[in-house]
């Protein structure tokens, strides 16, 4: 067990009735990522997105690639 890496594991509602937030919810996502990216740790992030259906983005890519 790496004690030094961050596992970030997002899971975002994309469906109609979180669309009045998006904005600040992309804004707050994407800091998050940053902040991440700044910090002196191995981290990995996962992206996944749903609606009726679930939709993985990123699973487990080292944070520098994130977007």
């Amino acid at each position: 067990m790496n004690k030094n890496l961050t596992d970030l594991t997002l899971i975002v509602d994309k469906s109609g009735s979180m669309y009045s937030v998006k904005g600040k919810a992309e804004a707050g996502i994407n800091g998050l990522i940053a902040d991440q990216k700044g910090e002196d740790t191995d981290c990995t992030f996962t992206l996944v997105e749903f609606s009726d259906k679930h939709n993985t983005v990123q699973n487990a890519v080292p944070i520098s690639r994130a977007r």
